[in-house]
């Protein structure tokens, strides 16, 4: 589930592949070409007159993801691979592999609050402040061989998390940062 940080009052939201809400769990990074994950952040602004959030209500805090232009396209290359030689030892010869690349672009936005008012007639607990951001693309995702474009459907979300900080800008304004990776799986090309 959510996760409030008590020294620094960030607050960590994560989802399962099934857009539920979950404990933060570790996801294991690729270390080599390919790269499961994408990053994003945002700035959201909090409004002269309001206190920024202090996440008293987890309800407010979510974020979206758009994946609506992000395709996989597959990219040739060459490699030396090592076979057997059926009459004696082995041989390295020049084959060709496809790299599948993730392209294009997600949309991310996410909300915070409640932002509250300094001095107000009356009590609001239902504002909030939000942030979006683009993120575009192009990295290899996974290796694979012998397929014919288009490379349908290619990837799951694995899982997704955002930490949300509340923080104070260079200008001493007050700031909630939504830093969050989104996390991928390669599930080949076609069915």
């Amino acid at each position: 589930m959510e996760k409030k940080e008590k020294k620094t009052n960030e607050y960590k939201l994560f989802y399962n592949s099934e857009g539920e809400k979950v404990d933060p769990f570790e996801i294991e990074i690729r270390e080599d070409e390919c790269q499961n994950f994408i990053d994003f952040c945002c700035i959201a602004n909090v409004p002269d007159g309001f206190f920024k959030p202090d996440f008293t209500d987890p309800t407010l805090e979510d974020f979206c993801i758009d994946i609506s232009e992000l395709k996989c396209c597959l990219e040739t290359q060459k490699v030396e691979a090592t076979v057997n030689n059926p009459c004696n030892g082995e041989l390295t010869c020049l084959t060709e592999i496809q790299a599948v690349r993730l392209v294009g672009c997600v949309r991310i936005t996410a909300n915070t609050g409640p932002i509250l008012p300094i001095q107000s007639p009356f009590a609001v607990d239902s504002c909030t402040v939000n942030c979006s951001t683009t993120v575009c693309v192009d990295q290899i995702l996974d290796f694979t061989c012998n397929q014919t474009p288009p490379c349908i459907p290619c990837y799951e979300i694995e899982a997704a998390g955002a930490i949300f900080a509340p923080l104070t800008d260079a200008c001493g304004r007050e700031v909630v940062r939504v830093q969050g990776r989104i996390f991928l799986k390669f599930v080949g090309c076609g069915e």
